[in-house]
């Protein structure tokens, strides 16, 4: 199970390098291990684009529970080495 995982894994990014949008394919497939079940279950990545994560949340209470940890998943984002993400824009 874990080579067909890693296999899978392998096979979206690169798919995602081809149409130069591997920065973006990582994040997605990050965002659980940085942010955990459930906040990843109120949020969807929609797009990244200079720098900038564009994160859509599921409602207010939730925009303001991304927003009060931005300056955390920034730095969990870099401390995995995805120092690409300079800034998070979340929004509903």
């Amino acid at each position: 199970m874990k080579n067909l995982c890693s296999a899978a894994y392998q096979f979206v990014y690169e798919i995602a390098r081809r149409n130069n949008l591997y920065e973006f394919a990582h994040l997605t497939l990050s965002w659980s291990s940085i942010v955990g079940t459930i906040m990843v279950e109120k949020s969807k990545l929609i797009k990244f684009e200079h720098s900038v994560l564009f994160v859509k949340v599921a409602n207010h209470t939730w925009l303001q529970e991304f927003v009060i940890s931005k300056q955390h998943i920034l730095d969990l984002l870099h401390q995995n080495d995805i120092n690409y993400v300079k800034d998070i824009i979340f929004f509903i």
